[in-house]
């Protein structure tokens, strides 16, 4: 259900300018918008409410609007304050740029240092490596399957070692359709 709005907010502010108005003058202009009931109280109250709070802001944005001017001379001073030497950014910008190329080339450098295998450990671990894939590559190197054929050997254990390959899916078989007796009866003839 929606709330029924008694009496407006234009004719209440209207009476309440001219009831100000009959307070400076003694004679007071008669308005027909104006006539009818008194609104209830609670719209009084609402109207008054709102005429004072209008009242403040009307006196706030005229001191605002007084002490605009002296605020505004204070930041030119302190505009005028600045040495142009901070207001030059082309010596700024010329060692931002350097710097980045320096950083630049300090990453590519570290990404080429860092190859595959290299990268992981000090200089033990690759020591050891080294000496571990040595032993594995001579063991490798004498196993009599590879010495008698090398490429069969490596297929050999790259079908043992890698997972079978997925073979592609199996078309769908198609359902045979049943003839109907009629059909059937025709091809036979």
């Amino acid at each position: 259900m929606v709330k029924t709005k008694h009496g407006g907010a234009r004719r209440l502010r209207k009476r309440a300018e001219q009831q100000a108005k009959v307070t400076a003058q003694s004679k007071p202009e008669p308005d027909q918008e104006t006539e009818g009931p008194a609104p209830p109280s609670h719209l009084q109250r609402k109207v008054t409410k709102h005429m004072k709070f209008y009242d403040k802001v009307a006196a706030s944005k005229a001191s605002a609007l007084a002490a605009r001017p002296s605020i505004h001379k204070r930041s030119k001073r302190r505009r005028e304050a600045v040495p142009a030497s901070l207001t030059d950014y082309s010596a700024l910008l010329g060692s931002l740029e350097g710097a980045a190329q320096q950083a630049q080339a300090v990453s590519q450098g570290r990404a080429a240092k860092q190859k595959r295998g290299l990268g992981r450990g000090g200089g033990k671990a690759r020591t050891k490596i080294t000496v571990d894939e040595t032993v594995r590559l001579q063991r490798v190197l004498q196993h009599p399957s590879f010495q008698a054929d090398p490429l069969a050997a490596v297929r050999a254990h790259l079908d043992s070692t890698l997972p079978a390959a997925a073979s592609p899916p199996k078309p769908p078989r198609q359902k045979a359709k049943k003839k109907s007796p009629a059909a059937a009866a025709m091809q036979e003839d």
